[in-house]
């Protein structure tokens, strides 16, 4: 098949009838040549090549990785064709992980310099920041909620989760016999950080909508107390849930504006003196909100988990409160502290985790982790040279650069310097 064909078939995938393909007629997704390359018997397809068989006895593999060579080929150009689509829902969703270079970065500079306003007592208000830890998310959404996810947020892609679907993977172990499982966002394979990230992305956009839902109502209270300011807030809510509703209404296929652009979820965007805004890089959340709205936000965000099988890492979950210890006990009631402490681990702002291995926090705290990292690398290159070729060498030392995270670091410490130095 040449190149022209091969996009015109998989051109076809994404234009199929997605409102039709579902968990009873997965099957009617699958394109042809799919089924032998999804088959979990071992052996041949009709063309000889090897088709998911298991692993030699010797060798420890996932199939997932490794036995599906051909599939992930084929999605990887599939990717590249949505590209735009997946860009938009992306941003729409503030979720760095996917088709953003230098998210990682930019996620730990932005965190830095929110401490660094807080070290300076820039900051407005008291701010809580809460560090979102999913228990092995990958592994643990269900797949009925991958294929909803996908078919509202990006239609064209429900096709190839529909046609991934049609049989089960497993999971292997040394020493153990392979086990079947239908569920999880398969980490490692080339569409796992999408489809993890838009079911994701849906359970942040639900928890925060509920969220505004209750401020609407009163039951919760909005940023201001300013009657005119809250009446603007209200009404905000109030037409956003038109559009949400107008574009539940549209048959997810034909989402799309006059410039056929697809459009997006309204509940991922920011409300008007809600207090919250989220940001993601794969499944390693934070939400920024008001203090007061962090009990009920970690409950409704444990509720909409749950709907697609995931689960919340309790102890690992941190809260951050931007605030000195004085402030923090003036509101722990207001702020529910004791209900917090019973959902997630409450840090100070230099008790807190690093940020995707990045340490946040003073100078000297981010030029140590600095310090440390540099003697790791070099102990890392200092044995690339027994493969004695430079082209080798080159890409081993590279590579050791982004597994210890030294790029990452170097940015959030540039920040700092430079913020000192001003």
């Amino acid at each position: 098949m040449n190149e022209g064909r091969f996009d015109e078939w998989l051109q076809s995938i994404l234009e199929s009838d997605v409102e039709a393909v579902g968990p009873e007629t997965e099957a009617a997704a699958t394109p042809h040549g799919a089924q032998d390359m999804e088959t979990d018997e071992p052996g041949t397809n009709a063309q000889g090549d090897i088709s998911r068989a298991p692993p030699a006895a010797d060798k420890k593999v996932r199939p997932i990785q490794m036995g599906e060579w051909r599939r992930k080929w084929v999605s990887r150009r599939l990717l590249a064709l949505q590209s735009n689509d997946i860009g938009k829902v992306m941003t729409a969703m503030r979720q760095l992980g996917v088709g953003t270079p230098g998210g990682a970065e930019a996620l730990a500079i932005f965190h830095q310099l929110v401490y660094d306003q807080w070290q300076r007592g820039q900051l407005a208000r008291p701010l809580a920041r809460v560090k979102v830890d999913e228990t092995n998310c990958f592994g643990r959404l269900e797949w009925p909620a991958v294929r909803a996810a996908s078919a509202e947020t990006l239609p064209k892609h429900h096709a190839v989760t529909c046609w991934k679907h049609t049989a089960v993977s497993a999971v292997e172990q040394p020493g153990v016999a392979a086990a079947p499982k239908d569920r999880g966002a398969e980490q490692g394979d080339v569409d796992g950080p999408l489809e993890c990230s838009v079911t994701l992305g849906v359970v942040a956009s639900r928890t925060k909508h509920a969220l505004h839902a209750e401020q609407r109502s009163g039951a919760l209270p909005w940023v201001s107390v300013s009657e005119g300011e809250v009446q603007a807030a209200v009404a905000e809510f109030d037409e956003r849930s038109s559009r949400v509703s107008e574009w539940e209404a549209v048959a997810p296929s034909s989402r799309r504006d006059e410039r056929g652009t697809i459009t997006t979820d309204p509940r991922h965007e920011i409300q008007r003196l809600g207090g919250i805004t989220d940001f993601w890089y794969l499944d390693d959340g934070d939400y920024l909100c008001d203090p007061r709205l962090v009990a009920r936000l970690l409950n409704l965000h444990d509720v909409k988990d749950d709907e697609v099988g995931g689960k919340r890492n309790r102890p690992k979950t941190e809260v951050i409160y931007y605030a000195d210890a004085e402030t923090l006990q003036a509101h722990a009631e207001e702020w529910q502290l004791e209900t917090v402490r019973s959902l997630a681990s409450i840090r100070t702002p230099d008790e807190a985790s690093p940020t995707l291995g990045v340490a946040i926090g003073s100078l000297a705290t981010v030029s140590q982790q600095l310090e440390q990292k540099a003697k790791v690398i070099s102990a890392m290159q200092s044995r690339v040279a027994v493969c004695q070729d430079v082209q080798t060498e080159h890409v081993l030392n590279r590579q050791s650069l982004e597994s210890a995270g030294l790029t990452t670091s170097c940015a959030s410490t540039v920040t700092g310097c430079f913020k000192q130095t001003r």
